[in-house]
């Protein structure tokens, strides 16, 4: 699409799907319930300059999505079916939420919202998707939950995750195939790109635009083969890499900034297996971040170990990862530092760790951070110390079926820990030299 305005001139190249998905299949008393729905999802190039002069040229990607819902109240009689060919497109809508809500009287407003809306053309394998901006981020060693967060032992959703790399809207082809020959294996080979502004200048999604018309450039492969045995256990060996760069300084931050404009980058690895009861994991995460802790080159590893019943990792987190921050520190962290569990796990519903159906049981111990501890130790004018963090869980529950009509579980869980934070917390972390501990249990 090409046009022109006063003072205006734009050039867009536009991809546009629609997919019409959810049409009933039958009529019953000319009623149906079942929705349709319509989605679109469309990714535009374009260039914008607000006077006129070639010397102030905006450019960059612009992502929109959109779609609608109807309920038919009428089924509809002529109806069309979509055959599995080699080329078709398809629309994923994540978190959908849609309602009726009464406005106080007789009518009714309908309320909706939708997380992402993704759109993909396939073509003999090969593949373009757009809609959902792509992920320029590599995350592959995310560290455990801690029950610590927030000092309830229970975590609200504050991870210990690094995400070097950077964000923009813009899209990503690829060519995957699955189960090749009947053998289980799998590849997929994605090349994705994007830019830091549109060609307004405005901000793409979650981005703090820079200079105005950066881009950005990824690639993602994964290599895999996987398995149903026969128990209904899915084994699989899979190998994914990823690695991502802006093309250019000042992406997330303005050129006359004199920190942190550097290029952003980053790659990571990721190596998981679970075969014959053995489970095995190994990820590593380098690169450079805006704002990242002394504008340094950070990376963490993870690696875990299991077999059946047992498992046991460990994680290392470099200092400029700055992992722990916000979790634990209330400032950005000071030196290298680790993290490591063991576990004895039994499921009743893994054939592989069952000893009684229905019966779950198992102990989970942690530490965090061994090395903060250390050097807070010898810091004497540090007060208070904390104690040495590790933390505990033990639990256990049975179900007990009740023929078809339903069942009961009882279960008991116990938790424990070193430190807990609390208003009398030091200032720069938040731990406290405490033992503490809940327990809980029901039917």
């Amino acid at each position: 699409v090409v046009y022109q305005r006063v003072g205006h001139r734009r050039f867009s190249l536009i991809f546009f799907f629609v997919v019409v998905l959810g049409r009933s299949p039958r009529l019953w008393a000319q009623v149906s319930f079942t929705p349709d729905i319509e989605g679109c999802a469309e990714l535009a190039w374009g260039i914008a300059s607000e006077d006129g002069s070639a010397g102030n040229l905006k450019h960059g990607f612009k992502t929109t999505t959109d779609f609608k819902i109807v309920f038919p109240i009428v089924a509809k009689k002529d109806f069309k079916y979509r055959g599995e060919g080699n080329v078709y497109a398809e629309i994923n809508v994540k978190a959908l939420k849609l309602s009726l809500e009464s406005n106080g009287g007789a009518k009714f407003d309908t309320k909706g919202s939708a997380k992402t809306i993704e759109a993909t053309l396939h073509c003999y394998g090969a593949y373009l998707t757009i809609g959902k901006n792509p992920d320029f981020k590599s995350t592959f060693a995310v560290l455990w939950e801690p029950w610590t967060a927030n000092g309830d032992y229970k975590s609200k959703g504050d991870k210990p995750v690094y995400e070097p790399g950077f964000e923009g809207a813009g899209g990503k082809l690829g060519y995957k195939q699955t189960d090749i020959a009947g053998t289980g294996l799998t590849f997929d080979i994605a090349f994705k790109f994007a830019s830091n502004t549109d060609w307004e200048g405005k901000p793409n999604g979650n981005v703090q635009a820079g200079t105005p018309s950066k881009y950005g450039l990824g690639g993602d492969i994964l290599f895999g083969w996987e398995r149903t045995r026969e128990d209904g256990v899915q084994e699989y060996i899979k190998v994914e890499l990823t690695g991502n760069s802006t093309l250019s300084s000042g992406y997330a931050q303005a050129a006359a900034a004199a920190v942190n404009n550097d290029i952003l980058w980053d790659v990571g690895a990721k190596v998981s297996m679970k075969l014959w009861g053995l489970c095995a994991l190994a990820a590593t995460d380098v690169g450079h971040k805006k704002n990242g802790a002394n504008g340094d080159i950070g990376a963490d590893a993870l690696l875990t170990l299991g077999y059946r019943w047992f498992s046991a990792g460990g994680h290392f987190a470099s200092q400029a990862s700055n992992v722990f921050q916000g979790v634990f520190l209330n400032m950005a962290m000071t030196a290298h530092d680790c993290a490591a569990y063991i576990k004895l796990e039994t499921k009743g519903s893994d054939p592989d760790t069952s000893f009684l159906e229905g019966l779950d049981l198992g102990v989970d111990v942690r530490t965090y951070m061994p090395v903060y501890y250390f050097a807070a130790r010898a810091l004497a004018a540090q007060p208070p110390a904390i104690y040495f963090p590790v933390y505990g869980k033990v639990w256990g529950s049975h179900r007990h079926d009740m023929g078809e009509y339903g069942w009961v579980k009882v279960y008991a869980n116990l938790y424990g820990g070193t430190n807990k934070k609390n208003d009398a917390a030091p200032a720069l972390t938040k731990w406290k030299a405490e033992y503490c501990g809940y327990y809980e249990c029901g039917v």
